[in-house]
């Protein structure tokens, strides 16, 4: 939605000065950036910030914010932003972080409007999932080595899944393999979901989203 409406203020060629930040995990993970770029070009209106928030070492020179949006981040790109309407999408931990850092800026909250998705369901809500946990073979171990747990799994039920089942906690956001925030260090081999967006850097470097990858071995994730 918050891209609709920056496109239909470029296309309308409306009287209305735009700064739009957006975050990405990593620089070939800003999509729609060639569009950003074609905005910026045509209002002198219209502005727009991007943060990264993992340590990047690829090839680009990154030249933008690093970091999860803070208040600093907030006042640098936006310094009259009590003055502006802000308009959020996101899942609902990022949402939540944001809207927390507003309120601590003291900043009008009747002037806020936004639109999250996913679930921010815990893994204690979920642990009960464990009780009815159904294994069909092949079965494999899978070692969560900060918790100190080793369970069985199958090659159906996804990571993510036998976590909570175990009450173990992974943040997450969107549980489809698109927002990456259950990233993961895994030993193993991992099937994964064709319609996971992880990047084939953090694959060849031994990470896996958790919600979208299901054990084909013996496995140890550090979590």
């Amino acid at each position: 939605p918050i891209l609709s409406m920056c496109r239909w203020i470029a296309d309308t060629a409306s009287n209305v000065d735009v700064k739009l930040l957006a975050s990405f995990k990593s620089p070939p993970d800003i999509i729609f950036r060639k569009e950003f770029e074609m905005l910026s070009a045509r209002s002198r209106r219209f502005h727009v910030g991007v943060t990264v928030t993992s340590k990047w070492h690829g090839t680009e020179f990154w030249t933008g914010f690093t970091g999860r949006i803070n208040d600093h981040m907030l006042n640098m790109f936006v310094p009259d932003i009590h003055e502006r309407d802000i308009f959020l999408c996101g899942p609902e931990p990022f949402a939540d972080n944001v809207i927390k850092i507003l309120r601590d800026m003291d900043y009008d909250m009747s002037r806020f409007h936004t639109e999250s998705y996913g679930s921010g369901r815990s893994a204690q809500e979920s642990a009960d999932v464990g009780k009815s946990l159904q294994l069909k073979g092949p079965l494999h171990k899978v070692t969560f080595t900060k918790s100190g747990k080793t369970v069985d799994t199958d090659e159906n039920i996804t990571l993510l899944e036998l976590a909570e089942a175990y009450g173990i906690e992974i943040d997450y956001s969107c549980r489809s393999g698109t927002c990456g925030e259950c990233e993961v260090k895994c030993k193993g081999n991992v099937n994964v979901s064709p319609f996971c967006e992880i990047d084939a850097k953090s694959r060849n470097a031994g990470f896996i989203y958790v919600c979208c990858s299901t054990a084909l071995s013996d496995l140890e994730l550090d979590i």
